[in-house]
């Protein structure tokens, strides 16, 4: 018996060291204790039919705590090596505001085409894809078609919790433009310098090179410092407690005379907190940036009583995905370029 003893405690210590090498190594998907996906009702080149897939964008591990999956390829060398990081095979559970609306199973291709496609999986099962409501142009993104709204799937881990907040979209309190103000224009010190249009003349003047409501460029400084009545608050997610999301953005009449804003960042997201304490969220101004849309959920996604925050990303010719997490002071992102 001394013996058998012996001989199961050298296999275990045998095996043990490899087992833990397993479970620490960073590039194996399988080894995800949480895995956060978004299923899409995706169409990647514009007037091509949409194919729903699940888009898969972060991961939770014990060990390492939030990561997002890597998507930065500029190869077919790399797009054929890229997907080997990426879980194989997966069931997801789709929900909305912390319900569960159904479940897929989604399967990794062997490649990847291009960078659009990175983290999309096929969806393999049977049975009718558990969107909710219509197609809008809401969630078009660069594609610029009306397309059924993105919803969150996770796989693997327990099941997110309902926020017990009640966020829902609302108005921003009379006092926010002014609490925000200060960092606004710490933040963003410059805007772009778009002026206002020329009145039109009946006689212009024959050698006039200028059309009314027309600039040279050459001649318009290209930034300028913000105003506080620059801005304006179009959208406001509030909790029953008082904490609030709002987008913060330069006013769209002012890009009028130049087509929309060309360099300088227009807009920040902020949260307030119960007291009135405002702050933007981290990230936003980062050179890769894509530009936070909208929450698409938010949810106790470790079931530890504070809620993450899933947003949609977007900027010129990119899309993605941000998660907000540790009360909103560190974040995760998943961008790519639509090429």
């Amino acid at each position: 018996m001394l013996r058998l003893i012996s001989l199961s405690v050298a296999v275990a210590a045998t095996l043990l060291p490899n087992a833990r090498a397993a479970m620490a190594e960073p590039d194996s998907p399988e080894q995800a204790t949480l895995l956060i996906g978004v299923l899409e009702n995706v169409a990647t080149v514009t007037g091509v039919k949409r194919v729903p897939h699940v888009r898969v964008v972060f991961r939770h591990t014990a060990a390492g705590g939030w990561e997002a999956f890597p998507n930065d390829c500029l190869s077919q060398e790399c797009l054929a090596r890229i997907s080997a990081k990426y879980p194989s095979r997966s069931t997801w559970t789709v929900s909305l505001a912390g319900l569960t609306v159904g479940t897929v199973v989604g399967r990794t291709p062997a490649a990847f085409h291009s960078e659009q496609e990175i983290g999309l999986q096929d969806i393999t099962s049977k049975g009718p894809i558990p969107f909710v409501g219509k197609p809008s142009i809401e969630y078009a993104g660069a594609v610029g078609e009306p397309v059924l709204r993105p919803l969150l799937a996770t796989s693997g881990g327990p099941k997110p919790r309902r926020s017990q907040a009640g966020w829902k979209e609302g108005s921003p309190d009379p006092e926010d433009l002014e609490r925000v103000w200060p960092a606004f224009k710490r933040l963003v010190p410059m805007i772009d310098n778009c002026p206002p249009a020329e009145p039109a003349t009946s006689d212009p003047p024959a050698d006039s090179q200028t059309q009314a409501g027309t600039h040279d460029d050459a001649q318009v400084p290209p930034g300028r410092q913000p105003h506080k009545l620059d801005l304006e608050i179009p959208v406001a997610w509030v909790a029953r407690n008082g904490e609030a999301f709002l987008r913060v953005a330069v006013r769209p009449e002012l890009f009028i005379e130049c087509d929309g804003p060309r360099g300088f960042p227009s807009q920040l997201w902020f949260h307030r907190e119960a007291t009135g304490r405002v702050r933007a969220l981290p990230g936003q101004l980062a050179e890769d940036r894509a530009d936070l849309v909208a929450p698409l959920e938010f949810t106790d996604l470790l079931r530890d009583g504070h809620d993450e925050v899933l947003f949609r990303a977007a900027g010129h010719d990119r899309g993605g995905y941000v998660l907000y997490y540790d009360r909103l002071q560190k974040r995760v992102a998943h961008l790519w370029a639509y090429r």
